[in-house]
């Protein structure tokens, strides 16, 4: 029964732990310096927070100049490297770009990262300039069975596992 109770315990930890977390990312580009009117690639690292590679992500990249503008936009493909996604772009002036990546892998979710970036004659992702951060996102879900088993199932649970645990252990104890 005790072995039961750690299984238990430890599916529901696993369970817990499938929410959404932090996903970090490092920027690359090849050239390292880009031109203007030129195409070159954006490359994007995925890694969750114990440096897990990311996989199967479905991500976009968006770079604009200004608010008003209609932002240039494309996918990042997943490569044969496991959580490196890359794309090919050409922006059509040297300046000050900003860039929105965003991670659209699951329907519900829609993480956002911001950077802005320099298209001029120095590396675009220089140290300490290239990393950006996935946040968790607030994730709901439209099933109603699943909110039937959060709200409802997994506590009648919790309270039937803990009244047959007590029961067992008081007839052991009244028994010794």
């Amino acid at each position: 029964m005790k072995k039961f109770f750690i299984s238990l315990i430890i599916l529901i930890i696993g369970m817990a732990n499938a929410h959404a977390t932090f996903v970090f990312g490092t920027l690359a580009s090849t050239p390292k310096i880009p031109k203007a009117n030129e195409a070159f690639v954006l490359e994007l690292k995925m890694e969750d927070p114990s440096k897990y590679p990311i996989e199967d992500a479905i991500v976009f990249a968006e770079f604009s100049q200004t608010e008003e503008e209609p932002p240039l936009s494309f996918k990042l493909d997943e490569t044969e490297t496991a959580g490196v996604y890359s794309g090919e772009i050409k922006l059509p002036h040297e300046g000050k770009y900003y860039l929105l990546l965003r991670d659209r892998t699951y329907r519900q979710e829609d993480a956002l990262a911001n950077l802005s970036i320099k298209l001029n004659q120095e590396q675009m992702f220089a140290k300490g300039t290239s990393s950006i951060i996935f946040p968790p996102t607030a994730t709901g879900s439209y099933s109603l069975s699943t909110w039937i088993v959060w709200l409802i199932a997994i506590p009648v649970l919790a309270g039937l596992i803990v009244t047959i645990f007590v029961l067992t252990r008081s007839k052991k104890t009244k028994g010794s």
